[in-house]
């Protein structure tokens, strides 16, 4: 079993190698669930991180609803970071009646490839959930992450399974939202996932403004997980 760790910065790449963590999302600024990092960090990440690095393409906060101009944004900078050695990307393209917006997805994908495509935590805001997951399967999506129809994975538990359920293996859930070791086990036995994606930034490290993983919170739920 995989465990995906966001990263938000330098500090939690350190903290992800020591570990032992399997793969990164490289994000910036955890306050707004993520958005597209400067090249500088991820230059750093890679030297540092050897394994398989996802970079998030979201170029601002707020809706992922985005212009012809954003999106033109978007994939100039997924160029940039292919040159660099990503792996994969992570995006999530909406229109605004809470459906996906199918031609930016096509054309994202498209140009992705040979990479991995994940769509991201946007897709907790598609209207039908099975019609959105059809959509995914329709442009050959590799992964969503998800937090099935809760808040967090915790809370979305039986939608998860019902969604791994759905896709029979040809699209990947990946549960996220706030995962941590106390409640991993429930989310393991009740979804039976492949991958799981955390941030790994305990409660005190959130209360001190600090949004940095924690190594002992992420060694906790690798033995978890074996």
């Amino acid at each position: 079993m995989l465990l995906e760790l966001a990263t938000f910065n330098i500090e939690s790449v350190h903290i992800a190698v020591a570990a032992g963590v399997h793969r990164l999302e490289l994000c910036e600024d955890y306050t707004c669930g993520g958005v597209t990092p400067s090249l500088n960090y991820f230059n750093e990440a890679r030297k540092l991180f050897h394994d398989k690095i996802f970079v998030m393409i979201r170029p601002r906060p707020g809706s992922f609803v985005y212009s012809d101009q954003e999106f033109e944004t978007m994939l100039r900078s997924l160029e940039e970071f292919k040159s660099l050695g990503a792996d994969g990307f992570v995006c999530g393209f909406m229109n605004d009646d809470q459906t996906i917006n199918e031609n930016q997805l096509g054309k994202f994908i498209e140009q992705c490839q040979p990479f991995s495509f994940t769509f991201h935590r946007a897709f907790d805001q598609v209207r039908d959930w099975k019609l959105g997951l059809d959509i995914l399967l329709k442009y050959g999506c590799e992964r969503v992450l998800t937090s099935g129809d809760g808040k967090t994975a915790e809370e979305g538990m039986v939608r998860l399974k019902e969604m791994i359920d759905y896709v029979k293996g040809e699209l990947m859930i990946l549960p996220g939202g706030g995962i941590r070791s106390s409640n991993l086990e429930s989310i393991l036995d009740a979804c039976q996932p492949e991958e799981i994606h955390t941030a790994g930034i305990t409660q005190e490290n959130l209360l001190n403004g600090k949004f940095i993983a924690d190594e002992n919170e992420l060694m906790k739920m690798l033995v978890m997980m074996k």
